[in-house]
């Protein structure tokens, strides 16, 4: 297992004065970096094999609001690695207490990093990431198939959207899926499967639909109403 420690900050906090969903999940992407250096697969080291670690999906699990000021600690580890795929299990915690605030599994791929395909891991990859068990939260591995219809709103992937890859950030869609949540609900899980990238200038359409009474369906298209990310939230009136 990994773990960072982080400080809570006033940036980090949604109007509801608690750490909002994206920096949460910054937070599980940080930590996800910062582990894959330590364990000799920096950025830099990725590059030069032209290498790169694409995430598939996240599912995440809200316990408990996380409030200002505040430490978290970040913890993540890998299990269940085949061919050129593998889970990675996060929880965000009280570092005093252990209490934990949020428990995720992500699905990652390890692909190509100027072709995308996907590529055989290295032989040493379960040696120095470890397998440290299941997480108690369940990853998703295929695509959702739903479809919502109600159009929400559109979008234009703009300059401060992008990654280190030239392509919209895992966390954009998150931010862009959250405008359609309204402020009387309250989240409690997300589960995300992303199929397809966007890109500097293009426009996404977003269309969402209540599931059931607790669960609301996102579809994040883009040009070619192609579906780039699935998005399902389990939400409740506050």
């Amino acid at each position: 297992m990994f773990s960072q420690t982080r400080r809570i900050e006033y940036s980090h906090l949604a109007p509801d004065k608690m750490v909002s969903i994206p920096d949460m999940l910054r937070f599980m992407q940080d930590t996800a970096v910062a582990h894959t250096t330590a364990c000799g697969y920096s950025l830099e080291k990725l590059s030069s094999l032209k290498r790169a670690w694409l995430l598939l999906s996240t599912h995440i699990i809200f316990n408990k609001p996380i409030s200002f000021p505040a430490d978290v600690k970040v913890t993540t580890w890998t299990y269940d690695f085949a061919r050129s795929f593998g889970p990675r299990a996060f929880v965000i915690s009280n570092p005093g207490t252990a209490e934990k605030y949020a428990e995720a599994a992500t699905f990652w791929a390890y692909v190509d990093s100027e072709t995308g395909v996907p590529k055989e891991l290295p032989k040493d990859s379960a040696e120095v990431y470890g397998d440290d068990g299941a997480s108690s939260v369940s990853y998703i591995r295929r695509a959702p198939c739903f479809e919502a219809k109600e159009h929400f709103v559109d979008f234009s992937v703009l300059k401060r959207d992008l990654d280190s890859n030239h392509h919209m950030n895992n966390v954009k869609y998150i931010e862009y899926a959250l405008e359609a949540i309204s402020d009387d609900l309250q989240i409690l899980e997300i589960e995300i499967y992303y199929r397809h990238s966007a890109f500097w200038g293009e426009k996404i359409s977003l269309f969402t639909e209540w599931e059931d009474e607790s669960h609301i369906i996102l579809n994040i298209k883009n040009k070619v109403q192609e579906t780039c990310t699935y998005v399902r939230f389990t939400v409740r009136k506050r």
